[in-house]
């Protein structure tokens, strides 16, 4: 089965692709060991990458993890042509200037540059570009990530090892089935990617308020006006620590959810592989069914963990400014002051 590098986890595609520049296919290459200790560009796409992006059938987010990931082979194919064919002419051509007084080889010589820049910039560079993307995966490439992810979760290995699974099915297919499998690789790849990473230590939220309508009470009749106001503040954080507090355990518990079913997906995608062409316990239509049930499920699932990552972004940044504004706006309560009018 035919997978590519733009359906894997956006580091993995990046890791491919830069290691296919430099012609690195396998397990145990020797030269990836220097190639995978520099960290990977971040993503963008310039205004030669939206050039090269056309008719390479990448979305705009894989091409912008895969361009970069490709610059050794593009900015080479970009700039090597030119600086030599071109420095080599000109040098000709002055040479022939200063001898002979004719201008004509200079200037054909900076035509003939002009029009080498323009083919190496654009035509030539994008064919570099989607060279990259040109051959499936092998299967010495997921050993290759396998070995490299020494610090991966038990859910980034059980991903490889789907991954490695479908490269190594070598089972007659249909296009729909094939196109059907990838979807939900990258899917669960995506799923992955935005899995929020959340872990909180849980409190005692009643005790917590309590607490703090006890010290809002005793502001309200303190005599002192700083006590006062410094016991509201102490209560009005230990409010929105247990807000807080609950708002994360909730994300605790939808993003362990989310994992689960992202390991139980894995499972059955990777049964559901196992059986393609053996004829055992199913028919071929009824596992591509199958296989089509989970890769909707997969985006489904992708989608759920896009919208969880957006929320706990929410809840790690914009809520803060909106409790300080909140603060802000609050309405001084009206203090009970004991003793105040003998002092008067």
């Amino acid at each position: 089965m035919k997978l590519f590098p733009q359906h894997l986890r956006d580091r993995q595609h990046g890791t491919v692709i830069r290691r296919r520049t430099y012609g690195l296919r396998g397990k145990g290459d020797y030269a990836g060991t220097n190639v995978e200790s520099t960290p990977l560009p971040p993503p963008k796409i310039g205004k030669l990458g939206r050039l090269w992006l056309k008719g390479s059938g990448l979305t705009e987010k894989q091409a912008a993890t895969g361009l970069p990931a490709a610059s050794m082979s593009t900015m080479g194919t970009v700039w090597c042509a030119p600086t030599i064919a071109g420095g080599v002419a000109l040098l000709i051509s002055g040479i022939s200037l200063a001898k002979h007084g004719v201008v004509e080889p200079l200037a054909i010589s900076a035509a003939a540059t002009a029009v080498l820049t323009y083919l190496s910039a654009v035509p030539w560079a994008k064919m570099a570009f989607q060279w990259c993307y040109k051959e499936p995966l092998a299967e010495g490439e997921i050993e290759q990530l396998l070995e490299n992810e020494n610090t991966a979760t038990e859910i980034e290995q059980a991903y490889l090892r789907l991954v490695r699974d479908a490269v190594r099915q070598t089972a007659e297919v249909g296009p729909e089935t094939e196109a059907e499998v990838q979807a939900a690789i990258a899917s669960l790849g995506e799923a992955i990617d935005r899995l929020p990473a959340v872990s909180v230590t849980p409190v005692d939220t009643v005790a917590l308020r309590h607490e703090a309508e006890t010290l809002q009470a005793d502001a309200l009749t303190n005599p002192d006006r700083v006590i006062g106001e410094s016991l509201e503040r102490r209560a009005d954080a230990l409010i929105r620590r247990a807000d807080a507090n609950d708002r994360s355990g909730l994300a605790v518990r939808r993003t362990a959810a989310l994992r689960a079913e992202i390991e139980a997906q894995i499972a059955a995608l990777r049964e559901g592989i196992a059986t393609l062409g053996t004829g055992y316990g199913t028919s071929d239509s009824a596992t591509s069914e199958n296989l089509q049930h989970l890769s909707e499920s997969a985006r489904r699932l992708a989608a759920e963990a896009v919208s969880a990552a957006s929320a706990r972004a929410e809840l790690d940044g914009g809520n803060l400014d909106k409790w300080l504004a909140v603060s802000a706006e609050k309405v001084e309560p009206v203090r009970v002051r004991v003793g105040a009018s003998s002092r008067g």
